[in-house]
């Protein structure tokens, strides 16, 4: 698969709905549910999230900062 690019060449963030950000969030096979989606939304929590109108979109890269701010590094883990 491309990345698709815009017309000065960089890439560009695809959105994606709710229901395929959860499937990210979540692990395989098991989508996160998306009342937890919208509840994160609620209380300003959760990935970054772009409104248009009244639709609801993620952006990739917004994902996959949220998984990367919830990781845990085993040195940090075992002086905690």
């Amino acid at each position: 698969m491309h990345d698709a690019e815009n017309k000065s060449g960089g890439k560009v963030d695809r959105l994606l709905a709710p229901e395929d950000a959860a499937v990210i969030l979540g692990p395989p096979g098991r989508p996160i549910p998306l009342a937890t989606l919208q509840y994160w939304r609620y209380r300003r929590r959760g990935p970054a999230y772009v409104k248009l109108g009244r639709h609801v979109y993620y952006r990739e890269s917004a994902l996959r900062d949220f998984i990367r701010q919830g990781e845990v590094m085993v040195g940090e883990v075992a002086n905690g």
